[in-house]
């Protein structure tokens, strides 16, 4: 009977009562009773709110367009925060790597692929990269430019908070195959604040092995 009132309850009613052997008498018994109960709910706050929704349907009449502006944007925003929340949460549950054992790989001669996805205009503005890094977009990312072998290491970094775009590459690298890229902790920020050396010059698109050894 509450069915209606709970999103998603009338899509299994018919075959848990199905499941429980309910006679189908009974199930449409309850069924119709049930939308009675929602039609006199719906109508009985009709006749107790009509007062207040006679004001909201004045109002619409008197702002037209511009109230359905408003609610449109307010919509908008809405759902541009759930998508913000959503991206945040995916890149806080991927593994970093912090600066230091980045640094402990170098000096080891591990073999590593450097990727600077902070983006066009951030690249411009501030066109330091860490020795090594080749610049790539999630787009080129995305469309599977990026080739290396399958077990390499993978290195990305951005300066966006929580080093979204570096995990969104990360996730992007995964799907193509290499398990191994992580996103380095805190980005560029935190490679020069740990007073790490850079570079302005870049790499070729498709990189080799990287090798720094006593930077």
């Amino acid at each position: 009977m509450i069915g209606r009132f709970l999103p998603g309850v009338t899509l299994v009613a018919p075959p848990l009562a199905g499941a429980l052997g309910m006679k189908w008498s009974t199930f449409l018994a309850l069924t119709g009773a049930g939308s009675a109960l929602f039609g006199a709910v719906i109508v009985g706050a009709g006749m107790l709110l009509h007062e207040q929704i006679d004001v909201v349907l004045r109002q619409l009449e008197i702002f037209g367009w511009e109230a359905l502006g408003i609610l449109a944007a307010l919509l908008a925003l809405y759902i541009g925060w759930r998508w913000w929340r959503r991206r945040i949460a995916l890149a806080v549950g991927i593994p970093r790597i912090d600066v230091p054992e980045l640094r402990a790989l170098m000096e080891a001669g591990e073999a590593i692929d450097l990727i600077d996805v902070r983006g066009r205009n951030a690249g411009q503005l501030d066109p330091r990269r860490i020795p090594g890094a080749v610049v790539m977009h999630l787009d080129e990312i995305e469309a599977g430019k990026f080739v290396a072998a399958r077990d390499r290491q993978i290195i990305v970094y951005c300066s966006c908070p929580n080093e979204a775009s570096a995990a969104k590459a990360v996730q992007l690298l995964h799907g193509h195959g290499y398990l191994r890229a992580r996103p380095l902790r805190g980005g560029l920020d935190a490679w020069m604040a740990a007073d790490r050396p850079a570079t302005s010059a870049g790499r070729p698109l498709i990189p080799e092995s990287v090798k720094v050894e006593n930077i």
